[in-house]
């Protein structure tokens, strides 16, 4: 039996016992069931890499002598804004993490270092012109007022003050992703688009 067979013989497998009357059970996708270890391995240390040079590129935007965000507070902050655009009906996938980290990248470029206490509002503000952007329908800023807790109109002025600082640059390019994710641990934050 072949190996696409089998695999399908799995998956009819798991939506036979999903219909169950029994009780659904969890379905296991086919493909990693076969997929080798160090394949599965080579994705997870991927993901731990583009997570340590998110972080570091974060922390590099923050003055000398402050506290550098740790693992968890990045997370912290990265799944507020992450649900947050999934509250608005997008998925916050690495097509909307990349461009959100580079323009904010750009912007400290651009503007100096900050405070600690300022990252939050830049990724969120970074985030916001990802999406409206890189998506069709843009960004709920009533939504993102709310939740941010940041008045509606603080939001659309630090927008603004964003993109003037950028130069409304938001075209990004797969040279700037491929420096993004390659650039060793260790250098000065990220210099996007300049040649």
């Amino acid at each position: 039996m072949t190996q696409i067979t089998h695999a399908r013989l799995l998956r009819q497998n798991a939506i036979d016992s999903s219909n169950s009357p029994i009780g659904k059970t969890k379905k296991k996708d086919p493909v990693k069931m076969f997929q080798k270890k160090h394949v599965r391995n080579a994705e997870i240390l991927k993901k731990s890499k583009r997570e340590d040079c998110i972080r570091f590129t974060v922390n590099g935007w923050i003055k000398a002598g402050q506290a550098k965000l740790d693992r968890e507070m990045l997370k912290t902050y990265l799944d507020c804004i992450k649900n947050l655009i999934k509250l608005m009906g997008y998925r916050f996938t690495k097509t909307l993490l990349l461009p959100t980290i580079i323009y904010a990248d750009k912007f400290v470029q651009s503007s100096g270092l900050l405070d600690s206490t300022q990252i939050f509002h830049l990724l969120l503000i970074s985030s916001l012109v990802a999406t409206k952007f890189w998506e069709d329908t843009g960004a709920d800023m009533n939504l993102a007022s709310y939740i941010s807790g940041i008045s509606k109109k603080e939001i659309c002025d630090m927008e603004r003050t964003f993109l003037k600082s950028i130069d409304f640059a938001l075209f990004i390019d797969q040279e700037d992703v491929d420096e993004f994710e390659n650039r060793p641990r260790g250098e000065t934050p990220l210099e996007v688009g300049s040649s």
